[in-house]
């Protein structure tokens, strides 16, 4: 029954739309359908749990990250590992339309909530970083290699919001005795059959349960006591043994080509690939571009609507700031130089997106000036 206000009219009353992250209770997405459900269990799995790889991805583009990196993991599977996705082999039968019919729509329904044999996806804890959980017999330094591999046979990469990939062969509790315990394990293959040059990357992020120095002393040991006649080699090493440590949990592998694969960044690789193809044809370098910088049209109208909006808004602020500059002394000049004891802010100091106001900053290229507040400032490009 509805009621009436002022002049007999009825008053409906909006029902609000409910709040919250989807089912599933960590915003992370929804268990109920879709195309990732079967990469996903729940509760979700921490990170570095068990091995997999670690991929970096742009600020706020996470998900659409995970959809990338899980179409390039499948698509290295099927070459790599073929029959170990799940599907069951049907053997062709002689029976009505019907009946098959009937069984194709049974294996359509079935497959959207079949669990992946080969991926899970983990819960995501930190801005600009995913983990993916790879199942056995898959191997994650494999995968990786192929795909980075692909890059550079093709001098091309599908990916739009994935920095770089780097995998992780065994796990452990971020301890001393976890650490070794690991390294062991990782260390025996890759550094047998010979004398090897190695070096030692960590990447450390919302950890303070294990020192840098620490760790690098911890497994340079390991390898000496394999062999002391394994030497570090920082420039041109045959082996690279890469540390994950996130929070309390720790990670290890060891990798060949580490930096002729660009640290494992497939745009990298890809863009280094067609620079030295060094054709004619521009579709090569133009293929990178491309899949770094592709948009929707969508996105793109309403990015530009946002900037029309803000150069009106920013014309208005500078007319008033110009007013209100005449009564202002003249700002010294960044010709001038630094003051005393100034630290000069340079190109390596400032995020992507991180907006410089200081006039004495050494910036390139890669900065675009714009009106913020009645203000010119530098901001650094979006990759």
């Amino acid at each position: 029954m509805s009621s009436r206000g002022r002049g007999g009219k009825a008053k409906f009353h909006r029902h609000k739309k409910p709040s919250g992250p989807p089912k599933g209770g960590d915003g992370q997405g929804d268990f109920k359908g879709g195309a990732m459900t079967q990469y996903r269990t729940q509760p979700l799995p921490e990170m570095l749990c068990s091995p997999g790889i670690v991929v970096t991805a742009v600020q706020n583009k996470e998900m659409i990250a995970e959809r990338e990196i899980i179409d390039a993991l499948e698509a290295a599977a099927d070459e790599l590992y073929p029959g170990t996705g799940g599907e069951e082999d049907e053997e062709e039968d002689e029976g009505d339309i019907e009946d098959m019919l009937k069984k194709e729509l049974e294996g359509l329904a079935a497959h959207k909530t079949r669990q992946s044999h080969r991926f899970r996806l983990c819960k995501r804890d930190t801005v600009c970083m995913l983990y993916i959980n790879v199942l056995p017999p898959l191997d994650p330094i494999a995968l990786v290699r192929h795909i980075v591999e692909r890059c550079e046979r093709t001098a091309r990469c599908s990916f739009r919001f994935i920095q770089r990939l780097t995998p992780v062969s065994a796990t452990a509790h971020a301890d001393m005795d976890g650490l070794r315990r690991i390294a062991a394990q990782a260390l025996a293959g890759p550094f047998s059959g010979g004398p090897k040059k190695f070096a030692i990357q960590v990447a450390s992020r919302n950890s303070n349960a294990l020192e840098r120095l620490q760790m690098i002393k911890a497994v340079a040991e390991e390898v000496n006591n394999l062999s002391p006649a394994h030497k570090v080699d920082l420039k041109h090493p045959d082996r690279t043994v890469m540390i994950e440590l996130f929070k309390t949990a720790l990670g290890i592998s060891v990798v060949e080509d580490f930096e002729k694969y660009k640290k494992f960044n497939p745009a990298a690789v890809a863009r280094e690939a067609a620079k030295a193809a060094d054709v004619g044809d521009s579709r090569v370098g133009d293929a990178v571009d491309r899949a770094e910088k592709e948009r929707s049209t969508g996105q793109a109208r309403a990015e530009n609507r946002v900037r029309r909006m803000e150069g009106i808004k920013a014309t208005q602020e500078a007319e008033a700031a110009a007013a209100d500059a005449k009564s202002r002394p003249p700002k010294r000049k960044a010709e001038d130089g630094p003051e005393e004891g100034q630290v000069v802010t340079k190109v390596d100091d400032v995020e992507q997106g991180e907006a410089v106001e200081d006039e004495a900053a050494e910036l390139g290229d890669d900065f675009v000036e714009e009106i913020q507040g009645g203000r010119v400032v530098k901001i650094r490009r979006q990759e």
